[in-house]
């Protein structure tokens, strides 16, 4: 039974949509410094008041990481060992149409020494429908947990009702727990009359 659904803050990596390649990447790197400096001055507050924040994009991050000094780079793994940063499993959303081997490196995008340090648990499929049991399961390997699907109805449905939760197996036995939830512009029309 579901207890609880978190409204979960994040920044959508979206490469060519909504910008440049280059303006996008700058603005990404950007929202990592802002997150942590976010979690900087909210680090007294309760679990409740805390500001938490997600990392979409393992790409984002691994280009983050590659600028960022010493001390930012110790304060984002404590960020995400304190729970305050979750670091999604994927590098960027993905089409439907990789390969074997693309999904190797698609699973193994971030340095190796990062992906140990924050343990991405939650593969995030934004914005594009469908996911493959093959990418689905070479990222199990890798320790993920949850999926977490954004579907985008302006290119197709849900096949269950959004939000909405299933297990679903894969064919080596395994389960990984679904969230089907709504598509990411959605979170405006919360606030925003």
């Amino acid at each position: 039974m579901i207890e609880q659904i978190d409204i979960i803050n994040l920044s959508h990596y979206d490469l060519g949509f909504t910008d440049y390649p280059d303006v996008c990447a700058a603005l990404q790197r950007d929202y990592i410094d802002r997150a942590l400096a976010l979690c900087r001055s909210n680090r007294r507050k309760g679990p409740g008041a805390r500001f938490c924040w997600t990392v979409e994009s393992n790409a984002a991050l691994a280009d983050w990481w590659a600028g960022a000094q010493r001390k930012k780079k110790i304060e984002f793994v404590h960020a995400v060992r304190s729970g305050w940063i979750e670091v999604c499993a994927l590098p960027f959303n993905k089409s439907a149409i990789l390969n074997g081997p693309q999904w190797k490196t698609m699973a193994r995008w971030l340095p190796e020494d990062l992906w140990r340090m924050v343990r991405p648990r939650v593969i995030m499929q934004n914005d594009v429908n469908g996911m493959q049991r093959a990418g689905v399961m070479a990222l199990m390997d890798r320790g993920a947990e949850f999926l977490w699907m954004s579907i985008n109805l302006d290119l197709g449905r849900s096949p269950l009702p959004q939000p909405g939760a299933f297990w679903w197996k894969m064919p080596d036995g395994r389960r990984i727990f679904v969230w089907i939830s709504i598509s990411y512009p959605a979170g405006y029309f919360f606030f925003e009359p």
